[in-house]
């Protein structure tokens, strides 16, 4: 039985994008969408005060930066080997991101997948440049061997269990919004690789991904996402987009629709899900 949706909205104002969408609560691998879920505006306060009623974990870990990248122009990407064992996740959730002698919290989404925090005690994140004290700590004083404590938290997730139905996806990521879907890709990768050699996993269904950057070289899991797209060609499809620069044959120019009608959306309801993440573009 599929999940009906209401009407998505999605706008754009001269400050940040929005996007919303109003779910019925089913039994789902999706938990907290009963109310009108709200995800990623990019002028709305500080990490801590936007998310004060979201689910944290109690768990508080030190962790250290063991590797710095950059993944673009704009766009710093952290491995962080985490001390606490204990510590868990599950793939769309985000880090309280606490720097010595910087009072501001961060709030960043983790970009890795669970079975790479099992397997080797890493998690990684990708922070985009700001004025905001964390990302400007990230992107100016961040160094190998860095020291912060981070903990767990965020409602937006997907954990599907094994004996649950299959669910398809649709994916849409905007920008660096893309950090907490890139997660819950992977982490369904590695499902169908589990499924593929016989384990007992949950089965995602089908899931396709919409991404949207202002420049190709903001695509920031470019090559990665198309690998993903080639190794499950039955399974998952990915389409990128630019707003910006020049059209390439792999990376067609924007959608030009100012704004969705009713008519547009329903191809969703061939869907089980819709997520949507978007930041400012």
């Amino acid at each position: 039985m599929l999940m009906k949706l209401n009407p998505v909205l999605l706008y754009r104002s001269t400050a940040s994008v929005l996007s919303s969408v109003a779910l019925q609560r089913t039994s789902t691998p999706f938990r907290h969408y009963k109310r009108l879920l709200y995800i990623g505006m990019a002028e709305m306060g500080e990490h801590v005060d936007r998310t004060q009623h979201s689910e944290r974990e109690s768990l508080v870990s030190k962790a250290t930066v063991i590797s710095v990248s950059n993944a673009s122009e704009t766009v710093k990407t952290l491995s962080l080997k985490v001390e606490d064992k204990n510590l868990v996740f599950k793939p769309g959730q985000w880090v309280d991101f606490v720097i010595p002698d910087i009072a501001q919290v961060g709030g960043f989404s983790i970009c890795s997948t669970p079975m790479k925090l099992r397997m080797s005690g890493m998690l990684d994140l990708a922070v985009k440049a700001s004025e905001a004290a964390p990302a400007k700590w990230v992107h100016e004083n961040c160094h190998l061997g860095s020291e912060v404590k981070i903990r767990v938290g965020g409602d937006f997730h997907y954990n599907p269990q094994v004996g649950d139905s299959q669910s398809d996806l649709l994916l849409i990521a905007g920008g660096i919004g893309i950090n907490p879907i890139y997660s819950i890709l992977q982490h369904a990768t590695d499902l169908l690789r589990e499924e593929e050699v016989g384990e007992s996993a949950a089965k995602p269904g089908s899931i396709v991904l919409l991404y949207t950057a202002e420049t190709k070289q903001e695509l920031i899991y470019r090559r990665a996402l198309q690998m993903i797209g080639e190794m499950f060609p039955n399974k998952i499809t990915v389409k990128m987009f630019i707003t910006q620069g020049e059209e390439s044959g792999d990376i067609p120019g924007r959608v030009n629709l100012g704004r969705i009608a009713a008519f547009h959306v329903t191809t969703v309801f061939l869907y089980e899900f819709m997520i949507v993440r978007f930041l400012s573009l």
